[in-house]
Formats: C-alpha cells, sequence, structure tokens
C-alpha cells in the first residue's frame, strides 16, 4: 500500500495498531474478508522521503494474506477504493514484485508498445 499516513513520533506498537486499524479499514471498504498475516513497514522510520501537506511517511505499508485468492480479491476489488472516504481514496494498492519479476514486467510492456 503506497501513500498510507504514518505517524513518526508514537510508540512502535501505536503505530502498528493504527497500522493495522486501516488496512482492516481498507479491506471492509472494498468488501474483502480475508485477514492479512503479517502488516509491516518496508525501511526505518525517517528514511524516505515525507509528503507534509498529507502526512504520508513514503513508507511502503506491505500486507501478506495467507493465499493467493486473497491477493486476488483484494486486488480485483481495489478499484472500489476511487469512491471511497478521502483516506482511503488516496491509497494506491500494488503486486509486491522481486527486481527480476519486474524486469519481466517492463519488458513485455516494451514489447507490447513495440506490437502498436
Amino acid at each position: 500500500i503506497f501513500g498510507a499516513p504514518e505517524v513518526e513520533n508514537e510508540k512502535k506498537e501505536d503505530r502498528q495498531q493504527k497500522d493495522k486499524d486501516l488496512v482492516q479499514k481498507l479491506l471492509n471498504e472494498i468488501g474483502v474478508t480475508h485477514d492479512p498475516e503479517t502488516i509491516y513497514r518496508v525501511g526505518l522510520p525517517g528514511s524516505h522521503k515525507v509528503n507534509t501537506d498529507r502526512n504520508h511517511s513514503g513508507r511502503i505499508l506491505k500486507v501478506v494474506f495467507k493465499s493467493g485468492d486473497a491477493i486476488t480479491s483484494v486486488m480485483s476489488n481495489a478499484r472500489k477504493l476511487k469512491d471511497a472516504a478521502d483516506d482511503l481514496k488516496c491509497l494506491s494498492l500494488e503486486y509486491d514484485m522481486s527486481d527480476d519479476e519486474r524486469d519481466i514486467l517492463r519488458n513485455k510492456l516494451k514489447e507490447a508498445r513495440d506490437l502498436n
């Protein structure tokens, strides 16, 4: 999840609880009933560019599910965020990919552009 706000000066447990609450609110909004296995921020606090206008830390919020069905359900319903409240509308959901997977995707997109 990109664009999730994070409060930097609170205790780690408080930040983690706010992240869990945000993810649960997001899942409820898009109609997904699967519970995440793990939720955590990628990187160290304060190590990413901060957008002070929107109180976004810049750190990615990674959500791990137990099954591929849950991920498919979340990503197929992600379009519902367009009609969500302002605090959820600014979020962006993306698949987690390795460097190799990103390279493969980039090459396939280039091939498709070249064919057009």
